[in-house]
């Protein structure tokens, strides 16, 4: 063999159909199309990758297409550690299992290295499509490289800035002002804000909202009482300790999420604090654990499971018919009294 015949292809150099896919420039749905001779690809198209196939050394007779592509759907979650995150699991699961796709799943602790080799494992296993679950919207390396492989995209509950692509998830601007209505009806003063890291869409609106209500009825949150910290119980015990700490401290602080209001009011209760009659708190999903009448956490609750029962339906909709344009699903939230707030017993009914 010469210098420059193509190299032959050994059984350990197999190639994949991720593979495939990005050197024809196509979709892993594309090449899944033509590899289980399924219609919706035109005949140009079909031919290119059969023929690219060739080129690579892929081996399109040895094994039954079917078999060798599994139909996989990826799902990055920021850390499956926080109680709001394993309900988006099952019910992306369970939906993706109705319609015959497998799931794999990762987590990130919103590291974006953690995140890019996420991504990369994914392409590697040929996944159709890829949901995204994550707090940082910064950075949107993961959307390009999903782009570039021409792998569809959802966002489920938090947005990355800029993108266009299908996403589901609540009003958190709209659910953050309801709470904050709520709070502000108790009139304790002053109010204080806690909320994950400004780099998730969803904190953000959730901050902006709590905001924006509580100027609207005259109330001025300053900037010393609004505070940022990352997703985590021990996170939302720091921050309590900064707040209640002060010569000055909150007498309602509201929190961003279930996961820093309960380190909140753990903190509470280790200073000798009383929830709620000494300060009241509030957090925002409605995990199943701050439900319980030992804690009774007003909260805002998300329907996690439909949100990610629709996140995957609409994924498999977009692999299954390229053509449709980005979609963008808001589902309704409830406001849950409970007695964190001040509210009495009775109020967790309501």
């Amino acid at each position: 063999m010469s210098a420059n015949s193509p190299a032959m292809i050994r059984p350990k150099d197999r190639v994949s159909a991720a593979q495939l896919a990005r050197a024809a420039g196509v979709s892993a749905a594309t090449v899944s199309y033509v590899l289980n001779r399924r219609p919706g690809v035109s005949e140009a198209t079909r031919q290119h990758v059969l023929s690219t196939a060739t080129e690579i050394g892929f081996a399109l007779g040895q094994t039954n297409p079917r078999s060798d592509h599994q139909r996989i759907l990826g799902l990055v979650l920021s850390n499956i550690a926080n109680p709001f995150y394993p309900e988006l699991s099952v019910g992306f699961s369970e939906a993706a299992q109705q319609r015959g796709y497998d799931v794999f799943l990762s987590h990130t602790h919103d590291d974006l290295e953690s995140l890019t080799r996420a991504i990369e494992a994914m392409l590697d296993r040929n996944v159709e499509g890829v949901a995204l679950a994550i707090a940082r919207s910064d950075n949107a390396s993961a959307v390009r490289r999903l782009r570039q492989a021409r792998v569809p995209l959802v966002q489920l509950s938090r947005k990355f800035r800029h993108v266009e692509a299908d996403f589901v998830g609540i009003d958190d601007h709209g659910a953050a002002a309801a709470i904050m209505r709520h709070a502000l009806g108790h009139q304790r003063w002053p109010i204080a804000t806690v909320i994950g890291p400004r780099t998730s869409s969803a904190s953000l609106s959730r901050e902006e909202g709590f905001v924006s209500e509580a100027q609207r009825a005259g109330v001025t949150i300053p900037g010393a009482l609004r505070i940022s910290v990352p997703l985590s119980l021990q996170s939302g015990r720091d921050a309590a300790q900064v707040l209640l700490s002060s010569s000055n401290p909150p007498r309602f602080i509201l929190c961003g999420a279930d996961i820093l209001a309960l380190g909140v009011m753990s903190q509470a209760l280790d200073m000798g604090l009383r929830v709620p009659d000494d300060v009241a708190i509030s957090g925002f999903d409605g995990i199943d654990v701050a439900a319980t009448p030992m804690v009774g956490l007003t909260s805002i609750v998300q329907p996690r499971r439909d949100m990610a029962q629709r996140a995957a339906d609409l994924l498999i909709d977009h692999i299954e018919h390229p053509e449709h344009p980005a979609d963008v699903v808001t589902l309704p939230h409830t406001v849950r009294i409970g007695t964190s707030c001040g509210c009495p017993l009775k109020g967790r009914k309501k």
